[in-house]
């Protein structure tokens, strides 16, 4: 008989190498199919109706039709819906169940779904399910979900405020172990494996070689490698920039968005400080972490058996050890970004300007080819009549 195949749903966490491990499985889908993976990326789960499918992102779309919250960027026309989603993923997936390992990978799963609604997704299959997710320490987690958060317009308020919240709210992000626990009553604890996000930990020291590892793969010629980062965090100072002006359109979105994408274009050239500097302190993040010690401990000893309880590896730094603070926002770098971006509009306004004056003077073209026309048509007639 048969062993039974497994269905893989690499949960994230958001900022562990999501992105980078989505491009390779999606660029090297045909190779994981050789090696008896399938990785589905055809229905609206993938590429709703409308968008180009994407490299990265996983099966985020389905993780988004569950939870019904839609990102700003997708326009409620290309909304996927949950019974549609479902029912396509397990159209693709079912005439592979006998053969084929079964590939899912979507962030979004751990951050937005009930692992409840994530097994019923697979109801009644023959699978056995198995959740993979890393877990990177909760400071530079922070750290690096503060700026992608403040990037994709989501955050506008001060890292200080960012991470107290994230502290004060025992059910926020950073608290793993409550989630992971309830992912183990409803997946079983032997099928849940954790991966520590370090380096030092990872398998070969290579974050695709770790997850490859835990498929039974190795890394060889025969697949592609993405050429670069992903998801790269952004400069410190830009990073500010966006916070500050960002508050002046609070509720919207959209706009906040707008705003941040315009300080994104390389084509805005902004005298900046490209640097990245650590948000923080020594003394700080080691007063950070000890919030997380007890759910990080029990991680380690429950779910990797380790009896030391240490998850992570990285030493921390001596709190009197020394340190480089962003030194703030000059009032020189706040004005010349105002002005650069009223200089902007600006040339925009006059661009708009001159395409309106252009289809005013196409009117006026079109108005009076009417007009000679119908001097024309009447001209005809007349000397028709005159016969």
């Amino acid at each position: 008989m048969a062993l039974m195949k497994t269905l893989y749903i690499h949960i994230g966490t958001h900022k562990t190498g999501s992105s980078t491990l989505q491009l390779f499985f999606y660029q090297n889908r045909e190779r994981l199919k050789q090696l008896g993976f399938f990785y589905p990326t055809e229905g609206t789960y993938y590429k709703p109706l409308g968008r180009k499918a994407s490299e990265k992102g996983g099966q985020c779309f389905l993780a988004f039709s569950i939870s019904g919250v839609y990102p700003h960027w997708l326009n409620e026309c290309q909304w996927p819906k949950k019974e549609e989603c479902i029912k396509e993923i397990r159209k693709d997936i079912i005439p592979y169940q006998d053969y084929a390992d079964i590939l899912i990978s979507t962030e979004h799963f751990f951050r937005k779904v009930k692992p409840k609604e994530i097994l019923e997704i697979f109801e009644g299959m023959n699978f056995q399910l198995k959740i993979i997710i890393y877990l990177r320490r909760q400071d530079h987690f922070l750290e690096s979900l503060y700026n992608q958060d403040t990037k994709n317009a989501r955050y506008q308020d001060s890292f200080e405020q960012f991470v107290n919240q994230e502290i004060q709210d025992k059910q926020s992000y950073c608290y793993f172990y409550p989630k992971l626990l309830e992912f183990a009553s409803i997946f079983g604890q032997e099928n849940i494996i954790v991966r520590p996000f370090e380096t030092e930990q990872f398998y070969h020291h290579n974050l695709i070689e770790d997850f490859l590892n835990i498929l039974g793969l190795n890394l060889d010629e025969t697949f592609s490698l993405p050429e670069s980062r992903r998801n790269e965090s952004l400069p410190t100072e830009l990073i500010q920039l966006m916070v500050l002006l960002q508050q002046q359109f609070e509720a919207d979105i959209r706009q906040r968005a707008v705003l941040n994408s315009l300080l994104r274009d390389k084509t805005f050239s902004l005298e900046i400080d490209r640097k990245k500097y650590s948000l923080f302190s020594p003394k700080w993040r080691r007063e950070t972490l000890q919030h997380f010690e007890d759910n990080n401990a029990r991680i380690a000893r429950e779910f990797l058996n380790r009896a030391d309880g240490r998850l992570f590896y990285e030493p921390l730094p001596d709190q009197d050890a020394g340190w480089e603070p962003y030194p703030g926002l000059s009032q020189e770098t706040v004005a010349a970004t105002a002005i650069k971006i009223w200089q902007m509009e600006q040339e925009k306004n006059q661009q708009l300007l001159e395409k309106v004056e252009h289809l005013k003077q196409e009117l006026q073209n079109v108005k009076n080819r009417h007009e000679k026309l119908d001097i024309e048509n009447r001209l005809l007639i007349n000397l028709m009549d005159a016969y």
